[in-house]
């Protein structure tokens, strides 16, 4: 994943660059676009910052269940 921070700490411009199922893209993008960062500043002023990149791992594990 590739995104940029704005000046107010907000994500933008989410890119999956790469993944191994398109079903949990959305979901990343989503999650992606949640995150709140404190700013990139430069002479006291926040800036955008391009290009940051993430790997988004997703981790199952098997619940037990009963029938009735």
């Amino acid at each position: 994943m590739t995104y940029d921070i704005l000046a107010d700490g907000t994500t933008d411009n989410v890119i999956v660059i790469e993944t191994s199922d398109v079903c949990f893209n959305a979901s990343a993008v989503a999650a992606i676009l949640s995150w709140r960062y404190a700013p990139k500043t430069e002479n006291g002023m926040a800036v955008i910052e391009t290009g940051r990149k993430s790997t988004m791992n997703y981790n199952f594990s098997r619940s037990e269940y009963r029938r009735q």
